[in-house]
């Protein structure tokens, strides 16, 4: 299982707008069956300088119904999320260098068990 993040193309990533989008893509080199809802489970936006500065979420979500899709090679799962969709003061966020975390959980079926796999991916970004 493999995720990739990446910021959007031609978006203008500054403190002066209180969107961070970025493009989640969770792909697998083989057939793989899993879980028909993957939980983006943290999204995290923390400076990189060790003040403590963070913004984000982490969340838990177990689908009631865990009904299986197949997931292939060539045909990833797209999304794209607002890393500061929940936050509402913006009094810490200035310009400097961050980064941008992100934890998908996903149930993968292996034989007849299903197993919860948390793969992770962080980007950095210096914004103005």
């Amino acid at each position: 299982m493999r995720l990739q993040i990446e910021l959007v193309p031609d978006l203008d990533y500054s403190v002066g707008v209180h969107e961070f989008p970025v493009e989640v893509e969770v792909s697998t080199e083989v057939p793989t069956e899993i879980y028909s809802r993957v939980t983006i489970s943290s999204a995290l936006l923390t400076r990189t300088d060790g003040s403590g500065v963070t913004f984000g979420y982490i969340r838990r979500v177990t689908p009631a119904k865990r009904q299986l899709v197949a997931l292939v090679p060539h045909e990833p799962l797209h999304m794209r999320i607002d890393v500061l969709e929940n936050d509402d003061d913006f009094s810490d966020y200035c310009a400097g260098l961050y980064r941008c975390e992100i934890k998908v959980e996903i149930g993968e079926k292996r034989g007849g068990d299903m197993h919860h796999v948390e793969p992770q991916e962080s980007i950095e970004v210096a914004l103005t």
